[in-house]
């Protein structure tokens, strides 16, 4: 690696044409003095400039001892339990770049730059930290790994980014169009009804009174459902229709009957709901998932004799596969805040909030203003137990009801104090 600028060695008083340093009698090779020519007064030479020269170095050792290092490295953060600086130096992509600094002190020092590239998601966990986990991996790397004239003097940590012109697509929430054009909030009104959830109901005509059924179940979850042959108004060229539903959907739920395959409609509405990335439930009533739809195993146990069921495993899958099941939870809550009976409160609790692993604070003060608003809920003996074992699971507390509040329970032990 050729490093600085090549000046000719006849450049300066005081050499040969060979390059070699006159002093007195004595010649002395440039190269024995390492690197470095200094200027003195001659007696009668007259001044000599002083001429800093760097030669060529090829042969670094410290890169070479470089995975060594980062190996004691790592046996020094496991020791220390430092997890984080040890995932950069175990799973970074390491480049070293040689001779990032030079210095003429003490006959010429070296620094080289190492650059640790870590995937994305390791990366975007220590966001916050790099720079000071760079200087700390630096600190240390010369701290363990000395050689002479040599030192890592930079450490950069970089996210590996890979290009992906589809990532939009990945988001679970982009929605893109046909025709260019987005649908207006009227037409979606027209097609969905004012339900949250928006889910494309893929079936052969031959189960068209069943999805439609399954139609009608799904209601009751805040889910709308677009059911081909039942929604299409007379007066509407359907096949635009149907896309207008595809793309406005907010997921799509294939029957797998028998026949389920033998229709090119069904594997295209399925193919825009994978286009598009957004939850593919395939409910096995004969037939099993294929192709990408595959990936995924079909939900099992299903007869279409009871879409009742069925809109209860499908409601639990929306909410563990939809990038925002918040509108869910919101619904939930709703519904909740109007039940118009004891039983209703229970029925409503059971069915709609049990699968609902964890809640924001807002989402459970607002189920706490539900109950508490709410006669029907607040004397609902049954709906008062399931909601006070919920809210025990979603807060890691118990909860007890005191004055028509909820209000977590009080720790006897520590005198009255609640933590």
């Amino acid at each position: 690696m050729s490093v600085g600028r090549d000046f000719g060695p006849t450049a300066w008083p005081g050499h040969d044409a060979q390059g070699e340093r006159i002093e007195g009698e004595k010649r002395v090779d440039v190269k024995d003095w390492g690197g470095v020519m200094r200027g003195f007064w001659g007696a009668n030479r007259g001044l000599v400039l002083i001429v800093k020269v760097r030669i060529e170095m090829t042969n670094f050792e410290l890169p070479k001892k470089m995975e060594s290092c980062l190996a004691a490295l790592s046996r020094l953060y496991l020791k220390s339990g430092e997890p984080e600086l040890r995932e950069i130096v175990v799973n970074g992509r390491v480049k070293i770049i040689e001779e990032w600094h030079y210095d003429n002190w003490n006959g010429g020092t070296y620094g080289h730059a190492i650059t640790f590239t870590l995937a994305e998601s390791s990366y975007l966990e220590l966001l916050n930290k790099v720079d000071e986990m760079r200087q700390r991996i630096c600190q240390d790397l010369n701290r363990l790994c000395n050689v002479q004239n040599e030192h890592i003097s930079e450490v950069f940590i970089e996210v590996g980014l890979e290009d992906d012109p589809n990532w939009r697509a990945g988001t679970g929430i982009f929605k893109p169009h046909s025709s260019g054009a987005l649908l207006s909030d009227d037409v979606v009104k027209r097609i969905w009804g004012e339900e949250n959830i928006k889910v494309f109901i893929s079936h052969k005509s031959t189960s068209k009174k069943e999805a439609n059924d399954l139609k009608i179940s799904l209601r009751s979850y805040g889910v709308a459902a677009f059911v081909a042959h039942e929604d299409i108004e007379p007066n509407e060229e359907w096949v635009q229709e149907i896309e207008r539903a595809l793309f406005s959907m907010d997921a799509i739920v294939a029957l797998l009957t028998d026949d389920f395959y033998d229709s090119h409609w069904t594997d295209q509405e399925v193919g825009v709901a994978m286009g598009r990335a957004v939850p593919v439930v395939a409910v096995r009533l004969g037939n099993d998932p294929r192709g990408l739809m595959g990936k995924r195993q079909g939900l099992g146990g299903c007869d279409l004799a009871d879409t009742n069921t069925i809109a209860k495993k499908i409601y639990a899958i929306l909410y563990k596969r939809l990038s925002d099941n918040s509108v869910l939870v919101d619904f939930a809550i709703q519904t909740y805040s109007d039940s118009g009976s004891f039983a209703h409160s229970a029925t409503i609790l059971r069915t709609l909030f049990d699968i609902f692993e964890r809640l924001t604070p807002r989402q459970i003060e607002n189920v706490i203003a539900a109950f508490e608003n709410n006669p029907q809920n607040r004397h609902s003996w049954d709906g008062k137990e399931i909601l006070l074992n919920l809210l025990a699971k979603w807060t890691d507390k118990e909860w007890e009801e005191s004055g028509g509040k909820l209000v977590p329970k009080i720790n006897q032990e520590t005198d009255g104090i609640p933590f």
